[in-house]
Order: C-alpha cells, then sequence, then structure tokens
C-alpha cells in the first residue's frame, strides 16, 4: 500500500467516525502503513469505536470528541438526518472547536479524517478519507441539496483519499465526481489476512451498523438459525442489547460480540459463506473471497442500498433485502 502522505509529515493526527465500525475497520490498515513508515499517530473518536481503536492500538495516544449518536428509527435517510440534525451539527461544531484544540496541543503536520467533516485546520494539510463524492438518495430534492453541501465540506480538505481503484469501481458511482477536488484513489485494502483456507466448516454472519436496525436483523437471523442444523458464527458488532435466546444447550450457533482483524480473518477464511451488511468496509474486506457473499442492506441507508444493487451478481455478491431474509436466506446456502 502507498500512501500519498507529505514527506515532511512526521506526526499526524487521525480522527475516525463512530457510526458502526465499518469506519474504524477501514481506517486499521492506514494507520498500520503510518506507523510502518515511522509516523507518530494520534487517534481520536468516540463510544466504541474509540474503545475498538485503543484494543487494536494499545500504545498510541488516544483522545475522546463528541459522538453523533445517529439512529435510524424510520425507513428514510431524509428524515432521519432531519430527526438528529441539531445532534449532528452540535457534534460537527464540537469536532472542529476539538480539532483546533489538539493542533494547538500536539502541533502535528498532518490532519486525516475518516468521515468527520469539520475535523481539519485551515493551517495543517487537512486529508478526508471518504468514497461517497456522489450521494445517492431517493428524494431528488435532498439529492441535489446533499451533494452541494457534501461538495463543499469535501472540497475543504486539501486531499481527498478514496479506498478503491481508480479503473474498477467497487464503490460504482459514489466515488465518481469531478467537482471534488484533488481526489486519490488509494486502492481497495482491508485489515484483514485473507488465505486459502482447507476447511470450510461454517457459515458466518457478521452484523453491524446503527441501531435499531442491528438489533432488528439479528432477532430475523437468530429465529432462522435456531431452526437449522450444521455450523453457523454470528458476530454481532455489539457488546450491547438484549440476550440471545439461542436453542440448545449446546448450540450450533458460536455468538461473538466483537471481532479483532485475526479473529475476523480466520472466521472469514473458514466461511462456506458470508452474510453481512453491504457497508462499504465490509465489501472491502470480503471482495477477494470466492464465497458467496450476502449482502442485506440496511433499510433506509440509500448507500447501502446502491452498493447493494451495483454488486449484486459481481464477484460472488448476492443483495437481499431484510424483508427477505427469513424466506429466501438459507437458498443461497450449500
Amino acid at each position: 500500500m502507498s500512501l500519498p502522505v507529505p514527506e515532511n509529515a512526521k506526526r499526524i493526527l487521525f480522527g475516525v467516525l463512530n457510526w458502526g465500525l465499518g469506519h474504524a475497520t477501514r481506517s486499521i490498515p492506514l494507520i498500520h502503513e503510518l506507523l510502518r513508515q515511522g509516523k507518530e499517530v494520534i487517534l481520536a473518536s468516540d463510544g466504541y469505536v474509540l474503545d475498538y481503536l485503543e484494543e487494536e492500538f494499545p500504545d498510541l495516544e488516544t483522545v475522546g470528541l463528541k459522538g453523533y449518536n445517529v439512529t435510524y428509527p424510520t425507513g428514510s435517510i431524509f428524515l432521519n438526518l432531519i430527526i438528529h440534525s441539531p445532534r449532528i451539527l452540535s457534534a460537527m461544531r464540537a469536532e472542529r472547536s476539538m480539532a483546533r484544540q489538539l493542533v494547538r496541543k500536539h502541533n502535528p503536520d498532518m490532519v486525516i479524517s475518516d468521515s468527520r467533516f469539520w475535523f481539519r485546520h485551515p493551517d495543517v494539510y487537512s486529508v478526508m478519507i471518504s468514497h461517497q463524492l456522489n450521494i445517492h438518495t431517493t428524494n431528488p430534492l435532498f439529492k441535489i441539496f446533499s451533494n452541494v453541501v457534501n461538495k463543499r465540506l469535501l472540497n475543504a480538505f486539501n486531499a481527498v483519499w478514496v479506498p478503491d481503484y481508480p479503473d474498477r469501481r467497487l464503490s460504482g458511482d459514489l466515488s465518481d465526481n469531478a467537482e471534488i477536488d484533488n481526489v486519490v484513489y488509494i486502492g481497495a485494502h482491508s485489515r484483514l489476512t485473507i488465505l486459502p483456507a482447507e476447511i470450510k466448516d461454517h457459515n458466518l454472519v457478521i452484523l453491524s451498523g446503527p441501531e435499531p436496525k442491528r438489533t432488528e436483523l439479528e432477532h430475523i437471523i437468530v429465529q432462522l438459525l435456531n431452526r437449522q442444523s450444521g455450523k453457523w458464527s454470528l458476530v454481532r458488532g455489539s457488546e450491547n442489547g438484549p440476550t440471545l435466546k439461542i436453542n440448545g444447550k449446546e448450540s450450533h450457533i458460536e455468538i461473538i460480540d466483537v471481532c479483532h482483524a485475526e479473529e475476523l480473518s480466520q472466521l472469514l477464511n473458514r466461511a462456506r459463506a458470508i452474510i453481512s451488511r453491504s457497508g462499504y468496509s465490509s465489501v472491502l474486506d470480503y471482495h477477494l473471497l470466492n464465497v458467496p457473499k450476502i449482502i442485506i442492506p440496511t433499510p433506509g441507508q440509500t448507500e447501502q442500498e446502491y452498493l447493494a444493487g451495483h454488486l449484486d451478481g459481481k464477484m460472488g455478491f448476492i443483495q437481499l433485502g431484510q424483508n427477505e431474509v427469513a424466506s429466501k436466506l438459507l437458498s443461497y446456502i450449500d
């Protein structure tokens, strides 16, 4: 992996959005590469993403930021953003203030942000990591408005790093926008080690994303698996939520709350099939695996819905709506 880091950048302030684990997991290989290059990295986030990064990088200094705390109470991303707009704006103002405080305290040569739009500084070379240069929504007026705002926010950074290939886009036209300045495609990367496994002994379910949709899908899948045999592994992507009701004293379902890279790599390499949300970080992790990948977009999250449709039937990806899981999921699995 080659990152276009300025030659004089020795100390880097790296902020990560806490909106599901995806932003953290796709940032992890970049952080490892910066450390390999001898850079000093200071991490900033909030909530369980900050906890996750602290476990992954116990020797790095970390800083807490104000969280966005966004959930999906409705099936409309437009309504969800309207509902949470005061909270989002408050968090953005707080992260801009915090970024300035941290620059004064740590004097970094570079600021990197994964999807925290105001985590930058006018006097320090600032980079945004994003694959969403072109926002997709079903509401035409909201699409126009959101793309105008997105363009303005992205162009405030010195560069935008897109984790995708320039010539074959896993992200489709999400990452295609000529009006965004200084775009650099840094290639698809993953924190995981993908190796051929001699034994494929289980089907793997990986849950993630905002509540309450994560828990809703979890209940659907657990009810389905309680009626099945064979070996299954379920990575919940959360340490919260209700206790799962699993049938049997020695269940055929292995429950894991949160997986780090080494353990998840082992699970993926042994999987006969993978069932997951269609978040882009998940797509990056799975695209090299030659097994069926059933991707279930979070209802109302138009980016995931677009990605699932774009990838359906390509590279082993299969799209399935959340309302189709109970009736169709098992038909795609041997």
